[in-house]
């Protein structure tokens, strides 16, 4: 069978013209990737390369869970478009997100359904920092660091730089368990412990450590034993 251009589809069969004469709610998937990609490659157009991606991905959703370079590995998807489509997918989940306000209120339930939605399908562990100054005020709110399915390591000191770098009196540190109970192991309350006590010697508060997973959270705020 030959290769079908875009150009050679009728008018109302091309994502453009069909997002253009019906609005974008009109379009297929496949046509809404394809409209990000712009372009096929030889032997596929864009279309074509949407629905391979759709097909070796599991469908919408579950593509939204992968690192840009699985992407990348597929046929038709340069780096620079695979970018595009896990731009994509980050602001979508941002998009969802509960508003953290200027003052964010730091009560484990009101952050679990923030970050719950944040780390929905995300196959990778993450560490998020939320920087305060000494009103309670965000300064900065980052990814920090992203590990793997199993697990992350973060370096102490590069936080403490990160945090006297933008003058944070307090901070509460979130990380998500993709792949299991929102159980913190004994490595990871030792580690939180020593960077609780290692910024309590230069004047900054760890207000909570908070770990997530899609069934429930971890506080290490609510424990009686959390010596900060």
């Amino acid at each position: 069978m030959d290769h079908v251009r875009i150009c050679d589809l009728s008018q109302a069969s091309r994502p453009r013209e069909k997002a253009a004469s019906k609005g974008l709610a009109f379009l297929s998937d496949e046509d809404l990737l394809a409209l990000i990609l712009g372009k096929g490659v030889k032997g596929a157009n864009a279309v074509e390369v949407a629905q391979n991606l759709l097909a070796t991905f599991g469908g919408l959703k579950r593509m939204g869970s992968y690192h840009y370079r699985a992407y990348e590995k597929q046929r038709g998807v340069s780096h620079a478009k695979a970018l595009a489509l896990a731009a994509i997918f980050e602001l979508a989940k941002r998009i969802r997100l509960p508003d953290l306000g200027e003052k964010p209120k730091l009560d484990p339930e009101i952050l679990y359904h923030r970050y719950k939605v944040l780390f929905s399908s995300d196959a990778r562990e993450r560490v998020v920092l939320l920087e305060l100054d000494k009103k309670g005020w965000l300064i900065k709110e980052t990814t920090f660091y992203q590990g793997t399915e199993s697990g992350v390591r973060y370096n102490e000191s590069e936080i403490i730089k990160e945090l006297a770098a933008n003058q944070a009196v307090s901070f509460v540190m979130v990380h998500n368990h993709p792949s299991g109970r929102a159980i913190p192991s004994p490595n990871e309350t030792e580690a939180t412990f020593h960077l609780g006590a290692e910024c309590l010697k230069l004047g900054i508060h760890l207000k909570d450590h908070l770990i997530i997973s899609e069934d429930g959270y971890f506080s290490f705020l609510n424990q009686p034993q959390t010596p900060f």
